[in-house]
């Protein structure tokens, strides 16, 4: 009996994070760094869409919150 429409099973690959290569270490005033993890209205991208760890997310968070403190980031 052959097997109708049945799908192949696929592993997930998890997204690298593209915007940290390279990059050592997460800083206040790197803007540049910090700006393309935002939207263009200023609202944090989300992990599973930059392909970041929760680790690194929420260093970038922490740095983003930071930057707006000090007026650096809107």
């Amino acid at each position: 009996m052959a097997l109708k429409n049945k799908k192949a099973k696929t592993s997930v690959k998890r997204k690298r994070a593209r915007f940290l290569e390279g990059i050592k270490q997460i800083d206040t005033n790197n803007i540049e760094l910090l700006s393309k993890f935002l939207t263009e209205h200023g609202r944090i991208i989300p992990a599973r869409l930059t392909g970041v760890s929760s680790k690194e997310q929420r260093k970038i968070r922490k740095a983003i919150h930071r930057a707006r403190i000090m007026g650096l980031l809107p």
